[in-house]
């Protein structure tokens, strides 16, 4: 407080970031589990968002959701090298990455630079932790695959419940990519606010959701212990390093 010069505390907290302290070692990373959750396209994904997008495209649009319900068809490429790389340099202190050029942090600019989602919002988290209308029961649906076959419907017309179900499996498998190998309604009482036209502030979110990943996983590398599954979207710290970093 009330000191100008920020050199010697940085210089601390570099001398405490997983780096120094690790033994980055690659067995530090389950190579199963630790991102076996990035978003890829599951078999059936790309009609229904065809379906829904020629129901709904409008609506997205006002809500900011366009561009980033379409992201996943890009199918992006996992860079795992860099993503455990930079998760070294992350200080849980600071909330952020302690690169040679000096610290640096995602923010909500970034966010919505990258994927467009909507900032201007007020939500109370505690309204998220109601019960869903209609919950899912993920023990029958089995995987993603079959969540499509069960609640795509052959109809032109386009319900509120199938687009709850279909922003709900969006929001679990490619946005906040979900622990869960299967099907859960986790998300669905948020899809069924977006439904509402709820402002939903998701690039907050989403930011939130980014730094969580990076503060538990920061923790397991500093421990030297094991990095489990990790719940989080690593798909959009790829992007966010892809944008500031050029090597």
């Amino acid at each position: 407080m009330g000191n100008v010069d920020l050199n010697r505390a940085i210089i601390a907290e570099t001398n405490r970031i997983s780096f120094k302290h690790s033994s980055m070692h690659p067995n530090l990373w389950d190579k199963k589990s630790s991102t076996r959750n990035w978003p890829s396209i599951i078999l059936g994904w790309r009609d229904w968002l065809i379906k829904v997008s020629a129901k709904k495209r409008i609506d997205w649009v006002t809500h900011n959701l366009d561009q980033c319900i379409s992201l996943p068809l890009s199918n992006i490429k996992k860079n795992e090298p860099m993503l455990k790389a930079a998760c070294f340099v992350w200080s849980n202190t600071y909330n952020a990455f302690f690169f040679r050029q000096g610290p640096m942090s995602p923010t909500l600019a970034d966010v919505h630079m990258l994927i467009g989602l909507n900032i201007i919002g007020k939500i109370n988290p505690f309204s998220l932790l109601v019960k869903p209308f209609g919950r899912l029961e993920s023990v029958r649906i089995g995987d993603w695959s079959n969540y499509i076959n069960i609640f795509k419907t052959d109809k032109k017309s386009m319900t509120d419940k199938e687009h709850t179900n279909f922003l709900n499996m969006w929001l679990d498998k490619y946005v906040f990519c979900g622990q869960a190998c299967v099907p859960t309604s986790n998300y669905q009482t948020l899809a069924e606010k977006i439904v509402a036209n709820s402002k939903i502030p998701l690039d907050k979110l989403l930011l939130r959701a980014l730094y969580n990943l990076l503060n538990r996983v920061s923790q397991c590398l500093m421990k030297t212990e094991v990095v489990p599954t990790i719940i989080g979207p690593w798909w959009l710290f790829q992007l966010w390093l892809n944008l500031h970093l050029h090597k």
